[in-house]
């Protein structure tokens, strides 16, 4: 079986536990500066990205 089908290899799945209003799938530099625009108007955002160390709380 290839490797990334078996079970040890499958990461658990996340948790979510913030809430908002908005979705920013990136945090690119271009989603950066949407979540900054955003935040700043007081809008509530929820960040995904493929790396944890570009999203923080």
């Amino acid at each position: 079986m290839p490797r990334y089908e078996k079970s040890e290899n499958k990461p658990e799945a996340d948790e979510f536990t913030k809430r908002g209003t908005v979705i920013i799938a990136g945090i690119g530099r271009f989603g950066q500066m949407v979540n900054h625009f955003l935040v700043t108007n007081n809008i509530k955002t929820v960040v995904l990205d493929q790396s944890v160390d570009q999203v923080a709380d």
